[in-house]
């Protein structure tokens, strides 16, 4: 049986390994309000194997920790790994902490805000790695999706539900999955 955190999980798996939201489980479709409900069995196998070793992760007594505080919670944020990508990742809000480079592997935009070029605001987190206020910037034009990025370069913070609607948003843009 998967916690909240396998169910996050989940969810990265299936992107990850699909660009395809309708194949979502139902705890995903109730924590994202996305897909079409299904189950493990509708995955690809590729899919399959990426979410039994999240599972296994997320499962492990110890996972490891990451050096990072989480900025909505500040509880010490949990690595995660997807292929070679190192994930911070907070086990108790589903939020993820994204270095410079990471989103963009994840998403297949051509950066990891592409739009950041448009107004952005003062976020109400501070950066796990420097504690300067973060910005608050629109994601891709013409999504109303907000995410908090550190004015220095250091990450791109999202928030619980935040990394779904990224993957859904740039999904025509990502053609057929994403680099592992």
């Amino acid at each position: 049986m998967r916690n909240a955190s396998g169910a996050s999980a989940h969810f990265l798996a299936d992107f990850y390994a699909n660009s395809n939201s309708s194949k979502n489980s139902d705890r995903l479709n109730k924590m994202y309000n996305i897909g079409q409900g299904g189950s493990d069995d509708s995955l690809s196998g590729d899919a399959q194997v990426i979410l039994a070793d999240l599972d296994k992760q997320l499962d492990k007594h110890s996972i490891p920790k990451s050096h990072r505080d989480c900025p909505e919670c500040k509880l010490v944020m949990s690595l995660l790994y997807i292929g070679s990508v190192e994930i911070d990742y907070c086990t108790r809000c589903d939020s993820s902490w994204f270095d410079p480079g990471e989103l963009k592997a994840f998403t297949g935009v051509d950066k990891d805000v592409p739009s950041d070029n448009l107004k952005s605001r003062k976020s109400k987190y501070h950066c796990p790695e420097c504690d300067v206020q973060m910005n608050e910037l629109v994601f891709l034009k013409p999504y109303n999706l907000l995410v908090d990025s550190c004015p220095y370069g250091h990450g791109v913070y999202l928030e619980k539900g935040e990394l779904g609607r990224a993957l859904d948003v740039s999904n025509p843009l990502r053609g057929k999955g994403l680099p592992g």
